[in-house]
């Protein structure tokens, strides 16, 4: 039975692994076309494109994002897991911004430890499905616009099927035009939980731990044939920083329909500190076996990236990794995500009015 759940680990972790690197890179080849690296950009022989700039306004955007995500990956090393979640982002102009983040797994079955205990006939503990949750806000301690670049996609927009494959097929072409760049430095805070399942067996080999003891007096010293699974709960705060750019640019080239550059992106950096943690007891072999000797690690960080688009109905992509608060020696992490669809708002609900006076 032990060697089945080990290898039921990892065949998640493979599977999980390879799954994670398709979407990544497929992601990033869409990215890469979306934005037309420099490679493109030397490579193609390209005709002056003659515009007019339409519209240039980074401070008119949406206040409000509501992400829907279909699709995360969490390479948590206490447990990988995959599933959905969801997001809300509002923005108050030149001041602040606030941000809810919720996560969960589709089941226990993208839920690496959770469906190994499962499978685990003697394991007895009962086991919650892991969460994430994340409220903070961000102060613009910096707001301001400056003179820059938008690189803008050339293409046409087709009522046809089949011209809109042939427009797909075509190499990617782009402009660079100037354009305005609103650039934020902010300062994050916030509060952040989660919970998950814990593989106390492969913790005991990583933190020296050579037994431990049951309600009954008995003593677990082989980790090995005795696979032990636990529910760990974590609670705290993160503080940091961030830098944003936003572009909001329409051109109207000559042959071309209206294009622009709406992309929002924020680079972020925080410090994690959670010092309430919560562990649940093993039950094994219809024993409970105390779990307090593990050590935990309360201090951790994450660097990340987003983006996001100025527009009503939308995709969105997030990227984070670093140390996670969580037992000792198992908190590092690799998180992505995407979202689609993503709805935005302005909440002007306000419209103006005119009087119409006729002849009397």
């Amino acid at each position: 039975m032990t060697i089945n759940l080990v290898k039921i680990e990892f065949m998640y972790l493979r599977t999980l692994t390879l799954i994670i690197t398709i979407v990544f890179l497929g992601l990033s080849a869409y990215a890469q076309e979306e934005n037309a690296t420099e490679n493109q950009e030397n490579s193609a022989e390209k005709e002056s494109v003659v515009f007019e700039k339409l519209y240039d306004e980074p401070y008119d955007i949406y206040k409000l994002w509501l992400k829907f995500q279909p699709l995360y990956f969490d390479m948590f090393l206490s447990n990988i897991n995959a599933g959905y979640g969801f997001e809300a982002q509002f923005i108050e102009y030149e001041k602040f911004d606030l941000q809810l983040s919720l996560r969960k797994p589709y089941s226990s079955s993208t839920d690496v430890y959770r469906k190994a205990a499962e499978l685990n006939n003697d394991f007895k503990t009962t086991l919650q499905s892991a969460y994430f949750v994340e409220i903070g806000g961000t102060y613009h301690a910096y707001d301001d616009v400056k003179d820059g670049i938008a690189k803008i996609v050339l293409r046409n927009e087709y009522n046809s099927e089949k011209a809109r494959k042939r427009e797909a097929l075509k190499p990617v072409e782009f402009v660079k035009v100037g354009a305005k760049v609103r650039e934020i430095i902010g300062a994050r805070a916030g509060f952040m939980a989660y919970s998950s399942t814990v593989n106390y067996s492969d913790l005991a080999f990583r933190q020296n731990i050579e037994s431990i003891e049951g309600s009954d007096g008995s003593v677990i010293t082989d980790f090995v044939d005795n696979r032990l699974y636990g529910n760990v709960s974590a609670m705290g705060f993160y503080i940091g920083g961030s830098y944003s750019q936003f572009r909001n640019v329409i051109i109207k080239p000559e042959n071309y329909s209206n294009l622009g550059n709406d992309i929002l992106v924020t680079a972020y950096a925080d410090l994690i500190i959670m010092p309430s943690f919560n562990f649940t007891n093993v039950f094994y072999q219809d024993v409970s076996y105390d779990v307090s000797k593990f050590d935990t690690n309360p201090i951790g960080f994450r660097v990340g990236l987003e983006g996001k688009f100025n527009q009503k109905f939308t995709y969105s992509y997030g990227f984070e990794a670093g140390i996670r608060p969580s037992v000792a020696k198992r908190g590092t992490f690799l998180l992505f995500k995407v979202s689609f669809p993503v709805f935005a708002t302005s909440l002007k609900m306000e419209k103006e009015a005119f009087e119409s006076v006729g002849d009397n």
